[in-house]
C-alpha cells in the first residue's frame, strides 16, 4: 500500500494516535481541504485518542499504520507519538445485549468509513455489533466480512446472519438480519431498521453469511 514496500515495513514499533483522524489510502496533504465525496474516496476507516496502532512505516509527513483489525492506512505524523508497547493492547467486549447495541447505533449518521457514534457505515455498524455483543472481531471491509463463516441460502435465513448486497449505485452493502428485520448503516438516514418486505423491493442479494 502506498510508497513502501511491504518487506521494508517496520515489525515492533507502535503509536498513539493524539486525535480523531480518518485512516487514509494514500498520503495525501490535502486531504483536510478536500470535499465530502473526495475524503469519502480515500477513508479507510478511522482512529481514535488514545487508540494504539501498527507503526509499519513513514513517507514524506504520514506514517503508514495498522490497527487491531489489520485495517492499513496512512495518517499524518504530527497525529502520533511513540508507545512503549510492542503489541496491540488486551480489547475487551462490553459484551451487551442486541437489543442495547441496536438502540445505541439506531439513527447514527452515515460516513464512509466510519466507525464511531458521529457516523458508521454498513461495515462498521456490522463490525461494531458482532464486537459489542458478541466479542467477535470483524475485519472493517465488506468484501472481507463476505468471506467469513459459512454461506446459507435465503430461506435458511437466521437471527444474525449477514446480508451482501448491491445498494444505490450499485456499492457494495452488507445488512444484519434482528428477529423479522434488517439493520443497516445508509445514506439516507443512518443506520435504520427496515421490515423485510420493504428490503428486499430495494435491494439485490448477492450472499448471505452466517458467522454464529
Amino acid at each position: 500500500m502506498g510508497f513502501i514496500d511491504k518487506k521494508d515495513w517496520w515489525t515492533e514499533i507502535y503509536a498513539e494516535t493524539l486525535r480523531p483522524q480518518d485512516l487514509i489510502r494514500l498520503p495525501e496533504c490535502s486531504y483536510p481541504t478536500m470535499t465530502d465525496e473526495q475524503k469519502d474516496k480515500l477513508r479507510q476507516t478511522q482512529i481514535f485518542p488514545g487508540e494504539v496502532v501498527q507503526a509499519l512505516g513513514t513517507f514524506a509527513e504520514f506514517w503508514l499504520v495498522r490497527k487491531y483489525d489489520q485495517t492499513l492506512g496512512w495518517v499524518p505524523s504530527n497525529d502520533l507519538q511513540p508507545s512503549p508497547l510492542q503489541k496491540f493492547p488486551l480489547r475487551t467486549s462490553p459484551m451487551i445485549s442486541a437489543e442495547v447495541c441496536l438502540s445505541q447505533w439506531q439513527g447514527v449518521p452515515y460516513v464512509f468509513g466510519g466507525i464511531g457514534p458521529t457516523g458508521i457505515d454498513c461495515s462498521g455498524f456490522t463490525q461494531r455489533f458482532f464486537w459489542d455483543v458478541y466479542g467477535q472481531q470483524l475485519p472493517k471491509n465488506s468484501w472481507d466480512q463476505r468471506k467469513l463463516g459459512a454461506e446459507v441460502a435465503w430461506e435458511d435465513l437466521q437471527h444474525h446472519d449477514l446480508i451482501f448486497c448491491h445498494g444505490n449505485g450499485g456499492i457494495h452493502h452488507v445488512v444484519l438480519c434482528h428477529q423479522q428485520d434488517f439493520w443497516h448503516a445508509r445514506r439516507k438516514g443512518g443506520v435504520v431498521q427496515q421490515a423485510r418486505e420493504d428490503f428486499v423491493k430495494e435491494f439485490e442479494i448477492e450472499a448471505i453469511r452466517r458467522l454464529r
